[in-house]
């Protein structure tokens, strides 16, 4: 597998803010590598569904988790495009 995970560990809580990768992962091939931090609670901050977590429980995040530099002058609004939209 060969991909970029960018996560964070946060009290009993492991955020995973991004895969990165041309194949995207399951959690089955994920969860080896990060199930050994040994946290109760994993949170995908992205849209997991290609994961395959099947029945887990879901919740709202409500972080504001947009990362972009204050200093990056834009020259007009900040538009996602179409194919991350829910």
């Amino acid at each position: 597998m060969e991909a970029v995970v960018v996560a964070e560990a946060a009290g009993d809580r492991l955020r995973i803010h991004d895969v990165v990768a041309r194949r995207m992962p399951s959690w089955a091939d994920l969860e080896p590598l990060l199930g050994v931090l040994g946290r109760a609670t994993v949170e995908a901050l992205f849209c997991a569904d290609r994961l395959g977590l099947g029945a887990s429980a879901s919740v709202e995040v409500a972080d504001d988790l947009l990362f972009v530099d204050a200093r990056v002058d834009f020259a007009k609004p900040l538009i996602f495009p179409y194919s991350i939209r829910a």
